[in-house]
């Protein structure tokens, strides 16, 4: 854990001379941490098929929906990806012959996507060995912690979520004074006599 112990390290040194919930910051740090080398792994593992982590992500949600596929809005919302991301995603799955658009039969003014079999095929291939190794890497935890520590994340993830704790949220209310007082120096120089 050499590379970790670096950036706990680094964060502590840091915390001593700004005051900072130094604990919180080093648990939301390791969970990002963990999460990139899990990232690096999945890289590894799908390289050799010409994929990247986000669009065999996106080719699972896919295979889920069946032939119906997945209007692109959900995509983006699942995927946590902006509309711009999700969308350069599902050009190269297109482009490559993994996925196809088409309308949606509901309403014609969806654009969904859906998985072609070329990547059924691929996925029924290459899933299962990537679910095994990645199931290696969390061998050290038992059934119990798994359940403990997927409780646990759950309520981060929930907050994290929330209006409380989304940061878009919350920027938006912090724009929404400097909005307000931009609305009323407008009014005034709308209603200040001309010279």
């Amino acid at each position: 854990m050499i590379k970790f112990e670096i950036i706990e390290d680094s964060l502590r040194r840091l915390a001593a001379r700004y005051p900072a919930p130094i604990e919180q910051l080093v648990l939301l740090r390791l969970i990002h941490h963990v999460s990139n080398e899990m990232n690096l792994l999945l890289r590894r593992l799908l390289k050799p098929h010409g994929l990247n982590e986000w669009e065999y992500r996106t080719l699972v949600m896919l295979q889920s929906a069946g032939r119906t596929g997945v209007p692109m809005a959900q995509l983006s919302h699942i995927a946590g990806e902006t509309a711009t991301n999700m969308t350069r995603i599902c050009n190269q799955l297109v482009a490559s012959g993994w996925a196809c658009r088409m309308t949606d039969a509901a309403d014609r003014r969806k654009v969904v996507l859906a998985a072609l079999p070329k990547a059924e095929a691929m996925l029924a291939r290459v899933t299962p060995v990537v679910w095994e190794r990645l199931g290696q890497g969390m061998e050290v935890l038992d059934p119990q912690e798994i359940a403990l520590m997927t409780g646990l994340l759950k309520r981060l993830a929930a907050h994290a979520e929330s209006a409380e704790g989304d940061p878009h949220h919350l920027a938006k209310k912090i724009r929404k004074p400097r909005d307000a007082h931009k609305g009323e120096q407008s009014g005034e120089e709308r209603t200040a006599p001309r010279r």
